[in-house]
C-alpha cells in the first residue's frame, strides 16, 4: 500500500530530551533528577503524559523524592525546569521536514504533558519552529489521554489523518513503540540520527 502519511515523535527526534539542563534549574544532579522524575512510573509520570493527574500531584511527588519541600515556589520551579526536558529543535531535521513532499500528510505523535507542549510552541514562529509545518495534526498524549505504545495513539494519528494503519510511516527513537506500530499495521522507522532518517526515508519516497 502507498504510504500517504507520515507520523513524527519529538522527544529525542525533533526536540533531543536535555536532562541537564532540566536538572541545573532545580539546582540538582541530572542522576537524582532522572530517578526522581520516573519513580513509580506506572502510578505518576504515564498518569501525568495521560492527562490523568495535574501538575500539583505530580510535582509534590517528584519534589518529594528529591527532598524538595512542595512550596507554591519550588512547584513553579519544578514545572519551569521540566519544560526543559526537550532541548532546542533538531535544525537539519526541521529542514528536512520542511522539503518533504506537500502532498504528504504530516502529524506529530508524542508522550508529553503541558510543559512540553508549551516548550514546542515556544519556537513558533522561529527558525526552528516546526508545528506549523504539521497543519494542526499534533497529537499529544495528554490531550489524547493515550500514550504511545498502545494503539489508541497511534490510531488517533492516522484516522486525525484520514488515512488507515497501512498507509502511514511513523518515526520513534524507542523500539517498543516502533514495533507496536508495525504491530498495528503502520510502516515504522526507528530514529537515530537526522542523516540516518533521511537514507532510511529515500526506501518509501
Amino acid at each position: 500500500m502507498t504510504i500517504k502519511g507520515i507520523i513524527f515523535d519529538v522527544g529525542n527526534v525533533i526536540q533531543p530530551v536535555d536532562w541537564n539542563t532540566a536538572a541545573d534549574i532545580l539546582n540538582v544532579s541530572p542522576e537524582k533528577y532522572k530517578e526522581a522524575f520516573m519513580k513509580d512510573r506506572e502510578d505518576h509520570f504515564n498518569l501525568y503524559e495521560k492527562g490523568e493527574i495535574h501538575l500539583l500531584p505530580y510535582a509534590a511527588f517528584v519534589l518529594g523524592n528529591l527532598g524538595i519541600n512542595a512550596s507554591k515556589e519550588n512547584i513553579e520551579t519544578f514545572s519551569e525546569s521540566s519544560k526543559y526536558l526537550w532541548g532546542a529543535p533538531n535544525l537539519e531535521l526541521v529542514k528536512h521536514i520542511k522539503s518533504l513532499n506537500p502532498e504528504l500528510r504530516k502529524a506529530i505523535l508524542t508522550n508529553s504533558y503541558p510543559e512540553l507542549e508549551d516548550r514546542a510552541k515556544s519556537f513558533n514562529g522561529t527558525e526552528l519552529g516546526y508545528l506549523n509545518l504539521f497543519q494542526n495534526q499534533v497529537y499529544w498524549s495528554h490531550h489524547i489521554e493515550a500514550k504511545k505504545p498502545e494503539r489508541k495513539a497511534y490510531e488517533t494519528a492516522t484516522k486525525g489523518l484520514g488515512l488507515v494503519n497501512e498507509e502511514c510511516l511513523f518515526i520513534d527513537d524507542k523500539e517498543e513503540n516502533v514495533l507496536a506500530a508495525r504491530k498495528f499495521g503502520l510502516e515504522a522507522i526507528q530514529y537515530l540520527n537526522s542523516k540516518d532518517l533521511e537514507e532510511k526515508l529515500t526506501l518509501f519516497f
